[in-house]
């Protein structure tokens, strides 16, 4: 009650917690070190399994879209990693 009434930090500015990295933005010259074809075939994955994951859930198949759904943290990680 104390954060709607202002008399308590409002959890919505709150910052992540340390545990929690801040994502950073990619720098150019971070993303040209990385080979242009491994991005844009990690982009491509990224893309499709997402469409995936967004047709099984509306189809109901929730197992498998979160297979689908894991597939694309993988592809992201591996994304994140050569932005590193």
């Amino acid at each position: 009650m104390a954060a709607l009434f202002g008399t308590a930090p409002s959890v919505l500015n709150a910052q992540a917690s340390p545990s929690v990295p801040a994502a950073r933005p990619a720098s150019a010259a971070t993303l040209s070190a990385a080979a242009p074809a491994d991005i844009d075939a990690l982009i491509a994955e990224a893309a499709r399994d997402f469409t995936e994951y967004q047709r099984l859930t509306a189809a109901g198949k929730l197992a498998e879209a979160g297979e689908k759904l894991e597939s694309l943290k993988r592809a992201l990680e591996q994304l994140q990693a050569r932005h590193h």
